[in-house]
């Protein structure tokens, strides 16, 4: 978990003096007018799936603790449709009252999640 918090604040220190994070394989995350965007690549190489084992610790004197990712982007559509010419199959969308979203399945078997909202955001409050 503190290595996830790292990489976290490291990667929002990066976005907020302007850079591009670039994902081989994935795509960019830029920060453009305090929102941050994701594109995905247009050469998005899909591996082979890896069968995840689980392992369980006897005595272990912790536990994992789990945690959700959502790339947010303005047109979920969009995205969906590059990703599905691409061979990157995602979860049917979801839509509720705060947005739209659906997952992929990664090669190690997690999820990724993407996110279009529907309600204005905290950047959208702020820049007001």
């Amino acid at each position: 978990m503190i290595r996830f918090n790292e990489f976290a604040f490291d990667l929002k220190k990066k976005m907020d003096e302007g850079s591009i994070i670039k994902w081989k394989g994935i795509g960019t995350l830029e920060k453009k007018e305090n929102r941050v965007n994701f594109q995905p690549e247009e050469n998005i190489v899909v591996e082979s799936p890896v069968k995840a084992e689980k392992i369980i610790r006897e005595h272990a004197e912790h536990t994992m603790l789990g945690a959700l990712l959502y790339l947010m982007c303005d047109d979920l559509g969009n995205v969906i449709r590059l990703l599905k010419g691409k061979g990157v199959d995602c979860a049917t969308p979801v839509e509720a009252d705060w947005g739209i979203s659906t997952s992929v399945r990664l090669p190690s078997g997690g999820e990724i999640g993407l996110y279009q909202p529907t309600h204005p955001t905290m950047i959208e409050a702020r820049s007001t």
